[in-house]
């Protein structure tokens, strides 16, 4: 089985992540709880300046 740290590693190298600005912080060690971030950049928010994830 995977180890927690390592599938967050990982997810952190899978390109649409990171290039949409999503981060993850944290996975628990019994996988019940993660921890994500998503960063406010200029291609990921809308005109009114909040960031979104949508599909184009």
């Amino acid at each position: 089985m995977v180890d927690p740290r390592m599938l967050r590693h990982g997810m952190d190298l899978w390109l649409p992540l990171p290039g949409a600005g999503i981060t993850i912080r944290d996975i628990a060690a019994d996988w019940r709880n993660c921890t994500v971030e998503l960063r406010q950049l200029p291609w990921n928010r809308n005109y009114v300046g909040v960031p979104t994830r949508s599909s184009p």
